[in-house]
């Protein structure tokens, strides 16, 4: 009984001494992420939710000074039906952006199998002439407002293949990355040209990305970057981050992260299926079922339970993530030469892709009462100290 008590009054303790830890830490009044991470540009993923909430606004242009639209660029917002555009929400989002003082915005994304409208690749004979005609109106549309581009999205093969067996490599062949970054220089010359992939620290799929960069820069074909999306979590080993670094660094490319996030006490069951043995190249599932234990998370034979975190499980997840955090964020310094910009994929914990269909993995470095959390400091600690 004595020592049930003890352990009540430390878990107390313990939350107490975390909440005092947060007092007067408002998002909007702490340094803006952006001022620490100079020269390297901190973005956000952000869509019409973000325009339809001030403080996120604010939030935004305090922290922030590059943007993605989260959704509303993808070929099935912007042509879901062949030539007729909607640009209604990413001209809101680009105005919005633009409006800041020194901001710039990220185009995301022209080619990808997923969102991706059926009659683009649905006749070979015409997928290049209507996947060039995509990109032109897109590109033509942000001309001067978007400074780069993800030109192709998550083509790489997650297993022994090279290119991911998808409509666009059935209908147009293995060549349609170089066509879709030919056609996206020739309609934006000005345009940084991105390919973008997550797991790209998976060992065998960062020799991928590498051989296709290189072989595309050896081709010609105008790519000016990598994007690893960075959709990472508190369980991973971040020196692969580091080899993966060091080795598209022999490329001369521009490195950005463009999707980062650190899910905490494991992802649900979309990042599950996206992460295992991705971005995680060194885990198993048995590691992964561990760490959703011991948040009772998992329920075994493949199933998720999703329960509420209690006040000592959101604890440990928020120590869990500011390791994380410190983790990457020491590669990134090692490393800051080489890249040019991150963006977290959301604003603050009350908004994020990890959420939904399961409770809160706090992925990022605000929480959902616009506090900067524990992991926010750290950063701010580890940037401060430039050795």
């Amino acid at each position: 009984m004595k020592t049930g008590k003890l352990l009540i009054f430390g878990a107390a303790a313990l939350l107490t001494a975390c909440s005092a830890a947060y007092e007067g830490n408002d998002a909007f009044q702490v340094t803006p992420l952006k001022d620490i991470l100079a020269p390297i540009r901190v973005g956000a993923a952000i869509d019409n939710w973000t325009l339809q909430n001030e403080q996120n606004m604010e939030l935004f242009s305090r922290h922030f000074n590059s943007a993605t639209c989260e959704n509303s660029m993808k070929p099935i917002e912007t042509e879901r039906n062949e030539g007729e555009f909607t640009f209604d929400t990413p001209d809101k989002v680009t105005d919005f952006v633009l409006g800041n003082k020194d901001a710039v915005m990220r185009g995301h994304c022209l080619i990808w199998h997923s969102q991706c409208p059926s009659w683009l690749t649905e006749d070979s004979t015409l997928v290049f002439q209507r996947m060039k005609e995509h990109i032109f109106a897109v590109m033509n549309h942000y001309k001067g407002k978007v400074y780069c581009w993800d030109v192709v999205n998550e083509a790489i093969d997650d297993g022994p293949g090279f290119l991911r067996n998808s409509q666009w490599t059935r209908c147009a062949g293995q060549h349609f990355i170089d066509s879709a970054f030919v056609y996206a220089h020739q309609a934006d010359p000005d345009a940084l040209l991105f390919y973008n992939d997550y797991g790209l620290n998976n060992p065998q799929k960062r020799e991928k990305c590498y051989q296709l960069v290189k072989g595309m820069l050896e081709r010609g074909i105008p790519v000016h970057g990598i994007g690893m999306q960075g959709h990472y979590n508190v369980t991973m080993d971040y020196s692969t981050v580091d080899e993966s670094l060091t080795r598209f660094e022999e490329l001369g490319v521009l490195i950005q992260f463009t999707e980062l996030d650190i899910a905490g006490g494991g992802p649900d069951r979309r990042s599950m299926r996206r992460q295992m043995g991705q971005d995680r190249p060194n885990g198993t599932q048995g590691q992964q079922q561990d760490q959703m234990a011991a948040f009772g998370g998992y329920s075994g034979n493949g199933g998720l339970q999703m329960p509420e975190l209690t006040d000592e499980q959101k604890m440990h997840q928020d120590s869990l993530v500011t390791e994380a955090y410190r983790k990457f964020f020491t590669v990134v310094k090692k490393h800051r030469k080489s890249i040019h910009t991150i963006t977290f994929w959301g604003l603050s914990d009350n908004y994020s892709w990890l959420n939904s269909r399961s409770r809160q993995n706090a992925p990022f470095l605000f929480d959902g009462e616009y506090k900067a959390k524990n992991a926010y400091f750290a950063v701010r600690e580890l940037w401060n100290n430039r050795k």
